[in-house]
């Protein structure tokens, strides 16, 4: 058990979460179910030019099917996927969960500096820790390989930088908009980014695009006001195109959230 209040409802959330992040993509993303697998037959010169994100326009992606045990091992073997240690999985997901108890109620006290909701926001943060003590944020003080009395291995670092300039360019090629659904959504989705983008570049001095990598930088850890107002925006942005495009929910639960899931604190 990860984490449950009195209702149990953390725990739906958490294993959920535990069914999701088994494996981790450390190149592109592979091809693992049937139904991937097809598209990826169906489309080889799409997915030539778009190695790294492309199999995120399969249709449907959401509904992952049959898992095409042939390309999953392949995928294995060639280290494509890598299993999580378990113990870092546990603290992913622990992460995972004391944010989404904390946003919602700390985002309602953004801008509230009394003493009321100081308290307020150091009992949402206290009550969170107690149900989440792994997924307080910061450096969690523990040497993992003594914990678990093993060498843990860490997580493969990927290059997230080139996946997201891929979906830049992606969702520019109109030439494949009739491939699924799912490039409208990414279209619409990443047409915002740059919006936010160019907002913060305007009120904060820096030159678009010469500055962009500064600008992404401010994007994924800025601490301004505008700055977290941008990654609320994308927040929820996401939200909505994901319930008109359920398979966009895929692409941003594997990639797009984690540019703007920093929460500055109050």
């Amino acid at each position: 058990m990860i984490g449950s209040d009195k209702s149990g409802q953390y725990n739906i959330f958490g294993n959920s979460l535990l069914k999701k992040g088994k494996y981790q993509q450390t190149e592109g993303k592979q091809a693992r179910f049937e139904s991937e697998v097809k598209f990826k037959d169906a489309n080889k010169e799409l997915l030539s030019k778009y190695p790294l994100t492309g199999i995120y326009l399969t249709p449907e992606i959401n509904d992952e099917g049959d898992l095409d045990d042939t390309a999953f091992f392949e995928s294995l073997e060639n280290d494509s996927i890598e299993a999580i240690d378990p113990l870092i999985f546990a603290i992913e997901a622990q992460e995972f969960l004391y944010s989404m108890t904390t946003d919602v109620q700390l985002k309602q006290l953004r801008g509230d500096n009394s003493t009321e909701a100081k308290k307020l926001k150091r009992q949402i943060k206290n009550d969170a820790a107690e149900m989440f003590p792994l997924g307080v944020p910061g450096d969690k003080g523990i040497n993992f390989d003594v914990v678990a009395d093993r060498e843990v291995r860490p997580k493969k670092a990927s290059d997230y930088t080139a996946k997201i300039n891929e979906l830049k360019e992606m969702a520019m090629d109109s030439s494949i908009a009739n491939v699924s659904d799912q490039w409208t959504a990414i279209n619409n989705y990443m047409a915002l980014r740059e919006l936010t983008i160019t907002k913060i570049a305007d009120s904060e001095d820096y030159v678009y695009p010469d500055d962009m990598k500064l600008l992404e930088n401010k994007l994924k850890t800025g601490t301004t006001d505008l700055n977290q107002a941008m990654r609320e925006q994308l927040r929820i942005a996401a939200q909505e195109i994901g319930q008109q495009y359920p398979e966009f929910l895929v692409l941003y639960d594997e990639l797009l959230k984690y540019e703007i899931q920093f929460n500055k604190e109050d």
